[in-house]
C-alpha cells in the first residue's frame, strides 16, 4: 500500500464501461487460455532441460500480467441493482470477499519457485498447478462479452464452445500422449512419442477430439488405467456433446423464436399494404398501432416515429403488481403490448364525483365523469386498502396511460394495477426531450397541441367550478328571497327562448359550413385520385435502361435492387464453387469450349463484384427502406461489409500475372461467401415463407462447405501423395485416393478421371460430414 501511495496509485478506479477495461479483460482472458496450455503440457510432458530457462521467464511473465489484474479488479468499478459503483472503500471491500480475489491470490502464491532451488535435473512441474485456478473466473469474463455484445450473441457462443473444446481436448490429449504402461496399439506410437512437437500436439488433438465426438472410435483399451482412461472420455464426450446441442438450440430460440413470429407478421403485412391500395389514415393505423391512438404523436414523420420508438423501454410487470400510485410524481407514460392493466379510483374520490355530477345534472349541464379532474390527495391509509378502491377503466393491449405526465409536474390522477403479468412499454420525459432536441419542427407542433388540450381542459374545468358555484348560490337565494327568485325565472324563461332561437341558427349555419367543407375535401380526393392513376400511368410507360440504373443511384428494396441481388448471389456461389475446384482437380488452362466458358463466367463475376461495391455504396433510402431498416444504407454497409467486398474484388491474380500465374491467387473471391446470408436476407426479405427460405440458404452454404472439404482433401492427398494402394487399384476405403485418380495429365485430362476425382473428394467430404468418414489408413 505505501508503494502504492508512493506512486499516486491508490485512489485510481477504473470505469467498468471505458473500452480499455473490456481490451484488459479480453487480453487476460487469452492470457489465461494459453497460461492453462502450457501449464497442462508442462505438468504432463515435462520441460526439456535446453527449454527450463526460456519457460522460466514466459513464467515470469505471466505473473506479472496476473499481478497487474489483481490490481486491476481490486480498483474496479462495478453495478449493483442498476447503479454504478465507483466508492473505492465499497470497491475493496466486495473484491476482497469474492471467490474471484481467493483464486487470483492463490495462483499468484510461487510454488513454482522451489525448483528454482533443486535445478532442472530434479524440477516438480506439477507445483505450477495452482495457476489453473485463474481458470475459474473465464466463464465470468465470458458472460460480460455476452452481456456488452448482445447482437455478437451467436458468434461469442460458438468462440465458447470451440474454447471449451480445446481445453477439454487438450487435456486428455496430453494425458494419453504421456500415458503411462506396457506398449500396446491403443498406446501412442514411439514414433510419434519422437516427432516434433507440432506434429505431437496435432495428433493428441486429433486423438481426443476424436475420442470425444466419436468421430473416431480408436484402438481397444486393454489395461484396467486405460479402460477407465477411456471411459472418462467417452463420458466428457457425451456432455461436451449435450452442450454444445444446449447451447446452439439456446442460442437459436433467444435469436430466431421471436424474430420469426415478427417476420411472419411483417411479411403477411407489406404483402397486404402492397396488395391493397388502402387510405393513408388506415396504413397509418396498421404500421402505428399504438402511436396514432396518441394525439400528440400521430401523424408523425416516418424518421421521427423511428427515433421515438427507439427510447422505448420495456418494463414487465407480475399480478396485482402497481404501475404507479394516486399522488406519486412521475415523468413517464405507458403502452400496454401484452396483458391488462387496471384503472383504480378511491371509493371516496368516486362518490364525490357522483355527487358532483348529480348536482350538474339536476342543472341540466354536461355529466362531471366526462372530464379528467385531479382530486386532493385523501388519506394514505385508505389509498392502500383494497377494498376502498373502485376500478373505473380497464386497458388492454394497444391503450396508452399517464401521458399527462410528459407535460406536466402534476401527481398520479389515479392508481395503476396489473390485473395479469404485463409487457409495457415506457417512454419517460427525457427520451422525448431528445426526441424534441433532434426535430424542434415537431416539438412545435406537439406542444401547441398539448396546450390546446390543456386549454380545453382548464375551460372544461372551470365551465363545471362555475356551474356549481351559480348551483350553490341559487340554492342559498331561493331560501331567503323567494319572490325575487320567481322574478329571475320568469326573465330566464323568456331569454331561453332567444338563445335557442340563436342556438338553432348558429346550428344551421355549421351545418351549411361543414357541407361546404364536405364537398371540398372530395373534389380534393378527387383530383388526388387523377394525379395518382396520371402518375401510374406514366411510371408503367415509361422505360429506363438498365445500364442508367447501375451508374446512378438506386432505393434499396426496388425492383432493381432485388435483380443486382440475385445476380450477385448466384455470382458468389459460382466463384466459392469454381475457384477451389481450380485449385484442387482441375486448373481449366487448356483450350476448349468448357474451360473459356468458366473463365468467361468467371471474369464477368469478377467485374460484378467490383460494379457491387460501387451499387451498394450509393444505395439510397427510400420511403420503403425508411420502414424496412433502422439505419442507413450507406452506414450498414461500411460497417459491416464493405470491407469483405473489397478484400473479394481485388484482382491479385492480374496484378501478379506478370510475376507468377496459380489459381491461388484468386482465393480471395471466396471471401464473398460471408455476405452471401446477408443477399439471401434482403432478397427474401418481403416473404412470408420465412423458414422455407432460411432453410435453403443454410443447405446452399452446407453445400459449399461440402464442396471445399472435398477439396482440401484432394489437394492435401496430391501433396502428400500418401496411397496405400498399388498402382491401377481403386480402393475406396483407404484414406487417400487411388494413385491411378493422381497420376494424370493437367494439360489433357479425360472427363471420366476429372468425374472420378470429383466423386472422390465428395465421397470423403461427405461422410466426414456426418462423422462415418475414413479417418486413418
Amino acid at each position: 500500500m505505501k508503494v502504492l501511495r508512493y506512486l499516486d496509485l491508490d485512489d485510481v478506479i477504473f470505469d467498468p464501461d471505458e473500452n480499455s477495461s473490456a481490451v484488459w479483460e479480453l487480453w487476460m482472458f487469452c492470457l489465461t487460455i494459453a497460461l492453462y496450455l502450457k501449464v497442462l503440457g508442462d505438468i504432463t510432458a515435462g520441460v526439456d532441460g535446453s527449454n527450463v530457462v526460456s519457460s522460466e521467464i514466459v513464467a515470469v511473465i505471466f505473473e506479472i500480467f496476473f499481478a497487474l489484474d489483481f490490481y486491476f479488479h481490486s480498483r474496479l468499478g462495478y453495478y449493483e441493482y442498476g447503479n454504478k459503483i465507483m466508492d473505492i472503500v465499497a470497491i475493496r471491500k466486495r473484491f476482497f470477499r469474492s471467490h474471484h480475489f481467493y483464486c487470483a491470490a492463490l495462483g499468484l502464491f510461487p510454488l513454482y519457485v522451489v525448483n528454482w532451488m533443486l535445478g532442472s535435473a530434479h524440477r516438480y512441474e506439477f507445483l505450477s498447478a495452482n495457476k489453473l485456478l485463474r481458470l475459474v473466473g473465464a466463464p465470468a469474463t465470458f458472460a460480460k462479452l455476452e452481456s456488452k455484445h448482445l447482437n455478437r450473441t451467436l458468434q461469442l457462443r460458438l468462440v465458447k464452445l470451440v474454447i471449451v473444446s480445446l481445453i477439454l481436448s487438450h487435456l486428455f490429449g496430453c494425458i494419453w500422449l504421456n500415458f503411462k504402461g506396457s506398449q500396446n496399439a491403443w498406446m501412442p506410437s514411439p514414433s510419434l512419442k519422437t516427432a516434433d512437437p507440432g506434429r505431437q500436439y496435432s495428433a493428441l488433438l486429433f486423438w481426443s477430439f476424436g475420442i470425444m465426438s466419436h468421430s473416431n472410435s480408436g484402438e481397444l483399451p486393454t489395461s484396467l488405467e486405460q479402460c477407465f482412461f477411456a471411459v472418462v472420455v467417452l463420458l466428457v464426450g457425451a456432455f461436451l456433446f449435450a452442450f454444445v446441442i444446449g447451447n446452439i438450440s439456446d442460442v437459436v430460440e433467444l435469436v430466431d423464436a421471436d424474430s420469426r413470429d415478427f417476420n411472419t407478421k411483417l411479411s403477411s403485412l407489406r404483402l397486404l399494404l402492397g396488395h391493397f391500395h388502402l387510405p393513408f389514415a388506415i396504413e397509418e393505423q396498421l404500421k402505428y398501432p399504438m402511436i396514432v391512438k396518441v394525439g400528440f404523436l400521430a401523424g408523425m414523420e416516418g424518421s421521427v416515429t423511428r427515433m421515438l420508438v427507439a427510447q422505448f423501454v420495456q418494463a414487465l410487470t407480475v399480478k396485482d403488481q402497481y404501475v404507479f400510485r394516486l399522488g406519486e410524481e412521475g415523468s413517464d407514460m405507458f403502452f400496454v403490448f401484452t396483458g391488462i392493466v387496471e384503472v383504480l379510483v378511491p371509493l371516496e374520490t368516486l362518490q364525490r364525483r357522483q355527487s358532483n355530477d348529480m348536482k350538474l345534472f339536476s342543472l341540466g349541464s354536461p355529466s362531471r365523469s366526462s372530464f379528467r379532474t385531479v382530486f386532493p390527495t385523501l388519506d394514505p391509509t385508505k389509498l392502500q386498502a383494497k377494498g376502498q378502491l373502485k376500478k373505473v377503466n380497464e386497458l388492454t393491449s394497444g391503450s396508452y396511460f399517464g401521458e399527462v405526465s410528459l407535460f406536466t409536474s402534476k401527481p398520479r390522477s389515479a392508481h395503476a394495477r396489473s390485473k395479469t403479468s404485463c409487457v409495457l412499454y415506457k417512454l419517460s420525459r427525457r427520451s422525448l426531450e431528445l426526441v424534441f432536441e433532434r426535430y424542434p419542427e415537431w416539438k412545435r407542433r406537439v406542444l401547441k397541441i398539448v396546450n390546446i388540450q390543456q386549454e380545453q381542459q382548464l375551460l372544461r374545468n372551470l365551465y363545471m367550478e362555475e356551474q356549481l358555484d351559480i348551483a350553490a348560490n341559487a340554492t342559498k337565494n331561493m331560501l331567503n328571497h323567494i319572490n325575487e327568485e320567481l322574478d329571475r325565472k320568469l326573465l330566464r324563461a323568456n331569454n331561453l327562448g332567444t338563445a335557442t332561437t340563436a342556438q338553432y341558427g348558429h346550428e344551421t349555419v355549421r351545418c351549411i359550413s361543414s357541407e361546404a367543407r364536405r364537398l371540398r375535401l372530395l373534389i380534393l380526393q378527387g383530383t388526388a385520385l387523377c394525379i395518382s392513376r396520371y402518375d401510374s400511368l406514366a411510371n408503367k410507360f415509361e422505360e429506363e435502361v438498365w445500364v442508367d440504373m447501375l451508374l446512378q443511384c438506386t432505393d434499396a428494396q426496388s425492383a432493381f435492387h432485388i435483380q443486382w441481388l440475385k445476380i450477385i448471389a448466384a455470382s458468389t456461389i459460382y466463384m466459392a464453387l469454381a475457384i477451389p475446384y481450380r485449385n484442387s482437380f482441375d486448373a481449366l488452362g487448356r483450350l476448349g469450349p468448357l474451360p473459356i466458358a468458366e473463365r468467361v463466367i468467371e471474369l464477368t463475376c469478377e467485374v460484378l463484384f467490383g460494379w457491387d461495391i460501387w451499387v451498394h455504396w450509393n444505395l439510397k433510402d427510400g420511403l420503403e427502406s425508411m420502414e424496412l431498416y433502422e439505419s442507413k444504407q450507406r452506414d450498414a454497409y461500411q460497417k459491416e461489409r464493405l470491407w469483405i467486398d473489397i478484400l473479394a474484388a481485388i484482382p491479385i491474380d492480374h496484378f501478379l500475372s506478370d510475376f507468377y500465374q496459380s489459381p491461388l491467387l484468386c482465393m480471395n473471391r471466396c471471401l464473398k461467401l460471408f455476405n452471401f446470408p446477408h443477399y439471401m436476407k434482403e432478397i427474401n426479405r418481403r416473404s412470408v415463407a420465412y423458414e422455407k427460405n432460411r432453410f435453403w440458404t443454410l443447405w446452399v452454404l452446407f453445400f459449399v462447405l461440402m464442396h471445399w472439404c472435398a477439396c482440401a482433401y484432394f489437394s492435401l492427398a496430391s501433396v502428400t501423395r500418401a496411397s496405400d494402394t498399388v498402382e491401377g487399384e481403386t480402393d475406396w476405403d483407404n484414406w487417400a485416393p487411388p494413385r491411378s485418380a493422381m497420376n494424370i495429365s493437367w494439360t489433357d485430362p479425360s472427363m471420366d478421371m476429372l468425374m472420378l476425382r470429383f466423386l472422390r473428394g465428395l465421397f470423403f467430404a461427405s461422410t466426414a460430414f456426418i462423422k462415418k468418414g475414413k479417418v486413418r489408413a
